[in-house]
């Protein structure tokens, strides 16, 4: 498993702006409907597309002042969540993994300064799903609960207590525009409860990156 990092100022403001404003004038717009409610919509680019050259250079020198590896960018969007996320990975992007390229780390990037939270867990899986995930492993929940009651009642309202009992936090993540999360693609992790704490939305970039075997 890869190292979790949290780098603060991994963007500054002039870079978080400049990425904002391309990509939402030149990015194509997906939005993800979950049982026909739309949960979140996206501004996807081609990370090396010659018209997002300038993106392109921007992280690619600070990936590899930061963290000294050839990421590869599987994918890249800005993400405007509207309904928190559930607990999952994000292992399998693809239908078919690449010939000889093993998912990396997921990077979220925030775009502003905003009262939430993004919830790493020391579980780990390739599987996306949690429920998927324990019947097919067999996983039994925690005796004791590892999640405090008071960070279960402010982050975590949103996640059945079915689930919630077979996982323990490895990060928070509190956002803040520019900085940085990044996360092995394994690990299980959610967004908080942002909705039961006053806002209506969230936005941050989202590269899902890969390395060569």
């Amino acid at each position: 498993m890869l190292k979790t990092y949290q780098i603060n100022e991994f963007l500054n403001e002039a870079e978080c702006d400049l990425i904002s404003e391309k990509i939402h004038s030149c990015g194509n717009l997906y939005e993800d409907y979950i049982n026909n409610i739309l949960n979140s919509y996206y501004y996807t680019w081609d990370f090396y597309n010659k018209n997002f050259f300038e993106i392109k250079e921007i992280f690619e020198n600070k990936i590899k002042n930061f963290f000294g590896l050839n990421l590869l960018i599987d994918h890249s969007h800005i993400l405007h969540s509207i309904i928190p996320y559930g607990i999952h990975t994000d292992y399998f992007q693809r239908k078919k993994l690449v010939k000889n390229i093993e998912p990396a780390y997921t990077f979220i990037i925030p775009l502003a300064n905003i009262e939430t939270h993004t919830i790493v867990f020391n579980e780990y899986s390739k599987i996306k799903n949690p429920y998927e995930w324990k019947k097919t492993n067999n996983v039994k929940p925690y005796e004791d609960c590892q999640i405090p009651s008071e960070i279960r009642n402010k982050l975590l309202s949103h996640i059945n207590d079915d689930i919630i009992n077979y996982f323990s936090i490895k990060e928070i993540f509190a956002w803040k525009k520019g900085s940085l999360l990044a996360s092995d693609r394994q690990y299980f992790h959610c967004s908080d409860n942002y909705i039961a704490n006053n806002l209506t939305y969230k936005n941050a970039i989202i590269l899902w990156t890969s390395i060569k075997k």
